[in-house]
């Protein structure tokens, strides 16, 4: 069960750009994923560090507060490996240069990474104007 939940470092990255949903978990202040609901917005709260979402609440997160979407290609046979692109809803363009990587696993991680990066890098021009 706590594969499904994303890494500390990205879900604190999440927090910093915003999120702030319920989730079935939280980071504790010690950065250990705690399932106990208690500690997620209610009595506990004081010892929480920020709420774990779930892979697919992260992403969907993206898709609807930034209109950023992350498709996951299957591997194509040739070289093996799954390749991730991030779009604009309703737009073209792949904002994800890379060359695959060996597992799904690891796309996934790569794409919440490489989401953050284009949300911080928005926010960031956005103070500069």
């Amino acid at each position: 069960m706590k594969n499904e939940f994303v890494p500390y470092d990205i879900a604190l990255a999440m927090k910093e750009l915003g999120f702030d949903e319920e989730c079935f978990g939280c980071f504790t202040k010690d950065k250990k994923l705690s399932l106990d609901y208690s500690t997620n917005k209610g009595e506990g709260h004081y010892f929480q560090d920020c709420a774990a979402p779930l892979y697919q609440q992260a992403f969907r997160w993206f898709r609807e507060k930034y209109d950023l979407v992350s498709e996951i290609q299957a591997p194509d046979g040739k070289d093996g490996k799954w390749n991730p692109t991030i779009h604009k809803v309703y737009g073209f363009g792949n904002h994800y240069d890379n060359d695959g990587f060996k597992t799904y696993e690891e796309t996934e991680l790569a794409c919440l990474r490489k989401l953050i990066e284009i949300v911080r890098n928005y926010n960031q021009y956005k103070e500069d104007e």
